[in-house]
């Protein structure tokens, strides 16, 4: 996994990617992964967006969001609905996909509200659970 560096105005942030790579084509890891995301109560936003020209067999990108924890999060804090997304890049190199999500967790040092940790936790843990 790599370590991601960003700047924002809470100080510095690092964090990893939930990652995993499979052994199947990105057009069977996305399908896969559209699956396991509905099972767990994720609607996508933006099936998929093809990223051209980035060097890889495919590359895609898939935008979902869970209207529950949605909804919890809004409750919480009503100006945190555009930090409720999850978003997973689909990277397929011939037999083989990498698939990187974001990690919700994240969002609770973005945000500043520590109230919203256990929305958090339990998005990470749906996706976990989606890309194991």
């Amino acid at each position: 996994m790599r370590r991601w560096s960003a700047h924002n105005p809470i100080g510095e942030l690092n964090w990893t990617p939930l990652a995993v790579r499979v052994h199947m084509s990105a057009n069977a890891a996305q399908s896969k992964l559209r699956q396991g995301l509905s099972a767990e109560g994720f609607d996508m936003i933006t099936h998929e967006v093809s990223v051209n020209g980035s060097g890889l067999d495919s590359c895609y990108l898939l935008v979902g969001c869970n209207p529950r924890l949605t909804r919890l999060a809004l409750a919480t804090r009503q100006h945190v609905g555009a930090a409720t997304p999850i978003t997973v890049l689909v990277a397929g190199d011939g037999a083989w996909s990498t698939l990187e999500a974001f990690d919700p967790m994240i969002m609770t040092d973005l945000v500043g509200n520590r109230a919203l940790l256990a929305i958090y936790i339990d998005a990470r843990f749906r996706i976990e659970r989606v890309l194991a």
